[in-house]
């Protein structure tokens, strides 16, 4: 026989979370009247953490399985309600107040809640939907050895499962690449011997999210394409046919992007990083309007996600300022003066500080050795783009210069900024830091075609064209594939034959 329906077990399980336990347990101190804390084998300060909040704690041995922990754990609890986290996560401030009113109605159903991962890496916190607030039944349990489930269970048990604004954050990913990429290894592992078992497509969409963090993207690529042919709900569809887009993309396939990433739309057509790889898309397709337009979308959508508005299973957020840098570049490229005047005062409420550069450079104002500093720290992954086509068009071609060298050492990997760099360095009629510069954009990962015309343009022009037929072949074997580099390519040597023709006479 349960305890009262106004109450709420805490449920947990945990190994060596010293770093992050006392955070979780103070984030509910107050509202939880039960802590049930099950470990599977720390050897740090986790348990002496869990004991100053007094907590009832369960040692389990692992297996393996999430599922069996967390039942486990919910085997232990004794009040009406169940709540469970990892140690990770904080109930947010502004959830407290309602979920004393859902523990005080005394009507028991399952509650959505929204769980938001921050990702200061990255610029792409994501929103999830799950069921973190449910009836404690002995017939309601886990299923799934990683990414385990209750709903089901509950529906089988005849539960409603209501949508709140209850939200929990995430912070145990909001962490460098390498930490994620343990924490994914650790995960591979149990999904595998997961879908040896069951090759549902839930578990492909899991394995194909798994591979993908871990950047073996042809392993991804196969487990999304069986998840997308199977029963999954659209906000994972969608998710998936984004990244097999992505992943065309990445090849230079723009017609298999394309075709992905309509599929993707018709699943969610509000999925903001759907909406701005159309924009990426349609800009490779030299449609400057409509990649606008769909820019202009994933910056809506993306605001729906912030403010709460979105109830989608997953939904994946950006930082406004990614879409918003893209928007202002895209609106100057196009010559849109209402688009420019739509994505600038945007700019100004997220980072005033970004606007007032922008807004300089825009105008061709004058770059003060105080803005320079400013810019140092502002620019980033989120906002280079939209910097990078400032730059190009400013008119003062050494200050542009300038601007570049002071961040040259954070983007010294990227090629977009090695490619402006380079044509800066031409403008300035500093043609073998130009050739240099260029050079190293056609070694890095993603190699960038348009560096390799801009450098045979300066060969050309600093009169040092006995290189321009190793770059060829060079040409040819990397970019060969492509059937917009070939086009231009082919123009590229039909101009270049009288050159190189009167070189060898």
């Amino acid at each position: 026989m349960m305890n009262s329906s106004r109450k709420i077990s805490l449920s947990m399980i945990v190994k060596n979370e010293e770093k992050y336990l006392r955070g979780c347990l103070e984030s509910v101190k107050g509202i939880v009247d039960e802590l049930v804390i099950v470990d599977t084998g720390s050897n740090d300060n986790t348990l002496k953490i869990a004991e100053e909040f007094g907590a009832k704690l369960y040692n389990y041995e692992w297996s393996n399985d999430f599922s069996e922990a967390r039942n486990y754990a919910l085997s232990k609890c004794t009040c009406g309600w169940i709540l469970y986290l990892d140690a990770d996560e904080r109930l947010s401030d502004h959830s407290i107040s309602e979920l004393r009113k859902i523990k005080s109605s005394g009507k028991l159903t399952g509650c959505k809640c929204t769980v938001i991962n921050p990702d200061d890496f990255n610029g792409k916190p994501n929103y999830m939907r799950y069921t973190r607030l449910f009836p404690n039944n002995p017939s309601v349990r886990f299923t799934g050895a990683v990414h385990e489930q209750i709903d089901d269970s509950l529906l089988e048990n005849k539960y409603e499962i209501i949508e709140t604004g209850i939200e929990i954050i995430h912070t145990g990913y909001n962490v460098p690449y390498e930490e994620i990429k343990g924490k994914a290894q650790r995960n591979l592992i149990i999904l595998e011997s997961e879908y040896e078992k069951d090759t549902s497509a839930y578990n492909a969409f899991q394995l194909a999210n798994t591979y993908s963090i871990l950047k073996e993207y042809d392993e991804a690529n196969k487990y999304y394409l069986i998840s997308v042919k199977g029963e999954i709900k659209n906000e994972y569809k969608a998710h998936a046919y984004l990244n097999l887009s992505d992943f065309e993309l990445k090849r230079h396939n723009v017609n298999g992007a394309l075709e992905f990433l309509n599929t993707g739309l018709q699943n969610d057509s509000s999925n903001p990083l759907l909406n701005l790889l159309a924009s990426d898309i349609y800009l490779r397709m030299n449609l400057k309007e409509k990649a606008l337009e769909f820019c202009k979308t994933a910056y809506r959508e993306n605001k729906k996600i912030f403010s709460g508005l979105s109830k989608a299973e997953l939904a994946v957020g950006i930082k406004p300022e990614v879409i918003l840098s893209k928007g202002i570049y895209l609106s100057l490229f196009v010559g849109d003066k209402d688009n420019l005047n739509y994505f600038l005062p945007e700019l100004m409420k997220e980072n005033k500080r970004l606007f007032d550069v922008f807004e300089k450079l825009i105008n061709n104002k004058t770059i003060s050795d105080i803005d320079e500093i400013e810019i140092m720290g502002l620019i980033s992954v989120d906002n280079i783009e939209g910097f990078l086509f400032l730059v190009e068009n400013y008119a003062d071609k050494l200050k542009a210069l300038e601007l570049l060298l002071a961040i040259g050492d954070k983007f010294k990997g990227n090629s977009r900024f090695l490619r402006t760099l380079g044509l800066i360095y031409s403008e300035n009629r500093m043609y073998n830091e130009s050739v240099e510069v260029f050079e190293k954009s056609l070694l890095v990962e993603e190699k960038d075609p348009a560096a390799l015309f801009y450098l045979i343009s300066v060969l050309v022009q600093s009169n040092q064209v006995e290189r321009i037929p190793e770059l060829l072949l060079f040409a040819e074997k990397e970019f060969g594939d492509i059937p917009e580099f070939n086009q231009k390519f082919k123009i590229l040597k039909e101009k270049l034959s009288f050159i190189l023709n009167k070189q060898e006479s």
